[in-house]
């Protein structure tokens, strides 16, 4: 649904126009919230929007690297991929340990993005092979000549960036497919 409205919404115009809709959104969003604060004495927007994208993701990632500086990193051994060449070390799922142990909130998936996955799963190494791979990706599709009609699209893609495993973008959000 979320990517039909995408679409719908930066179907017309140019590549400029589209980039003003998106930072005129934001600041829309953000003004709104302060205003429903103050009228309404609510935070719906604030939660939803503006702390979820901007504030959530860089916490978590705190945790993650704080966690993984002290620690020896996953070798990608939290995916079942990874599992053939090396023995996963937690008890739990990455994000639910990370989540339950050391965010403290019971049932918490602390989903993170491919750049921490990276570091976490091989330091600074893994994170230039995490962005070679999304490097190839985009590299992929701008060959493919994509209609600028379905910018929204791209916006929701990198969205899946930074809030999902590799694995995960690969097996559940459709990027095997490409």
């Amino acid at each position: 649904f979320f990517g039909l409205v995408m679409v719908l919404l930066f179907y017309r115009g140019n590549i400029m126009s589209k980039v003003n809709i998106v930072t005129f959104g934001t600041i829309l969003i953000s003004w709104l919230s302060i205003l429903e604060h103050y009228l309404l004495n609510s935070c719906m927007l604030i939660d939803i929007f503006i702390r979820r994208l901007f504030f959530v993701p860089p916490r978590i990632e705190i945790y993650y690297i704080s966690f993984f500086n002290k620690n020896n990193y996953t070798y990608w051994s939290h995916n079942k991929l990874g599992q053939l060449f090396s023995e996963y070390m937690l008890d739990e799922e990455l994000s639910f340990f990370v989540g339950n142990k050391l965010i403290g909130i019971k049932g918490l998936n602390a989903n993170i993005g491919f750049i921490i996955e990276g570091l976490v799963s091989f330091g600074y190494i893994g994170v230039i092979i995490h962005s070679v791979i999304i490097g190839f990706i985009l590299a992929f599709i701008q060959s493919l000549k994509v209609n600028n009609r379905y910018f929204g699209l791209f916006i929701i893609m990198i969205y899946l960036f930074n809030t999902s495993f590799l694995t995960t973008l690969f097996a559940t959000h459709g990027f095997l497919f490409l």
